[in-house]
């Protein structure tokens, strides 16, 4: 039924949804960890920027553009820890935690691996499953009921317009052989 087929898609959605917010938090804590890999690499150009400006061989600007990229290395950093809390508290909510949700990865899961079927049987797979297209069809075959009782509906009025044209050329015809003239 519609209902049945309603609730299945409901319950794959919010699976699907679970998932998705799993991976964001992993992506988000990766995000996170790329970014203190880039503050650390900053401040490590900057200090040799400072050196080498001891040194004279570099200039006041060389160590502003090195403490700009440390400055823009954080506000990354920052971006991708509120962004990875984001993620664990909206996971956490989907799971029904108290607060956020931490992920952490194996490198077996990071492996992607082929599916064990041929794409042509995944899709007749989801042909043969999907709630939504069940659902579809079967709106579908509503919209195609009402749509023919509308019509139907129309071919009456049509018809019925018709006969009464018909009837009136007829009565016009009648009435003209009655009094000898033309008809029209």
């Amino acid at each position: 039924t519609a209902a049945g087929a309603a609730l299945t898609e409901r319950e794959y959605a919010t699976i699907l949804g679970t998932q998705r917010t799993f991976y964001e938090v992993a992506r988000a804590g990766e995000l996170a960890t790329v970014a203190e890999a880039r503050l650390a690499a900053a401040q490590q150009a900057h200090g040799a920027a400072e050196r080498r400006m001891q040194v004279g061989s570099a200039t006041t600007s060389d160590v502003l553009r090195a403490e700009l990229e440390v400055t823009r290395a954080r506000q990354a950093l920052l971006a991708a820890r509120n962004q990875e809390r984001a993620a664990a508290l909206a996971l956490g909510r989907a799971i029904g935690a108290d607060g956020a949700v931490g992920v952490e990865l194996t490198a077996a899961e990071q492996t992607v691996r082929p599916l064990a079927v041929a794409d042509a049987e995944v899709v007749r797979r989801v042909a043969e499953s999907a709630p939504a297209l069940a659902q579809a069809c079967f709106a579908l075959c509503c919209c195609g009921i009402r749509l023919l009782r509308a019509h139907r509906h129309h071919i009456y009025q049509i018809m019925n317009m018709i006969a009464a044209f018909e009837q009136q050329r007829y009565q016009r015809t009648a009435d003209s052989n009655v009094t000898g003239a033309q008809p029209v």
